[in-house]
């Protein structure tokens, strides 16, 4: 899944053409497949618990109806757990969907996010350096939404006791550095590498690598690296 697409390569103009055309319908194809797989995900998930709560809530009434009120009673408690994980199921869709705050343009939105998660997120997440103050609009939403999808994964996944997050400005590019860490017993990196989902990462590597950039995820002896090298300003043809 991680390296089934080419690296960049700057010759020549024509065969760059091709390249992003390739590139560009693969991206299509996994968004295509990001889109089924979020219908899936509601329709496996949200709507079946969903539809198992209108049943309960006319066996309440019926079990109301009849005067027996301990299996109306324990019909609603059943009602009221589907109900809280339908919109549990659906609030952590949502995160990965809604549009955040910082497509406004005033401030470092990104360092805002970036202070939020430290603070609430689960697992905890390490700020382990500045965070760069990216002006232009898309490469701040770019980055806010890959963050979203890293930290919405490790909140998925109960082996992953740490997220790492590190970021180095240089004068044309940002590098990005997100470390899974999880306890260095190895059935639990083991475990880490079969639990964790990464549908997102490949449409995320051919955005960096059709912007000019580069990426790379390294297996840790406890945990997962992801890099992202992300450029600032336009590629040169």
């Amino acid at each position: 899944m991680l390296d089934n697409y080419p690296a960049v390569s700057p010759s020549p103009k024509k065969g760059r053409a091709r390249w992003h055309q390739q590139m560009l319908a693969r991206l299509v194809y996994l968004e295509e497949e990001e889109r089924k797989r979020l219908a899936r995900q509601i329709h496996d998930g949200v709507l079946q618990d969903l539809g198992l709560c209108y049943l309960r809530a006319e066996l309440c009434e019926r079990w109301g109806a009849a005067g027996d009120a301990d299996r109306a009673q324990r019909e609603a408690a059943e009602l009221r757990e589907g109900l809280d994980r339908a919109v549990k199921a659906l609030r952590a869709i949502m995160v990965g969907l809604r549009l955040p705050a910082m497509e406004d343009d005033a401030g470092n939105q990104l360092a805002s996010f970036c202070d939020l998660v430290a603070i609430g997120h689960r697992p905890p997440v390490k700020l382990e350096s500045p965070v760069p103050n990216i002006r232009d609009r898309a490469l701040r939403l770019f980055f806010t939404r890959l963050l979203q999808s890293a930290l919405q994964s490790a909140a998925s996944c109960p082996t992953i006791s740490e997220v790492g997050l590190s970021f180095q400005e240089l004068s044309d590019v940002v590098e990005t550095i997100i470390e899974y860490r999880c306890l260095s017993s190895p059935s639990q990196v083991t475990n880490l590498t079969k639990e964790l989902d990464l549908h997102w990462l490949d449409a995320v590597r051919l955005k960096v690598e059709i912007g000019g950039g580069f990426s790379r995820v390294d297996e840790l002896p406890a945990g997962m690296r992801l890099l992202f090298v992300v450029p600032t300003a336009e590629p040169s043809h």
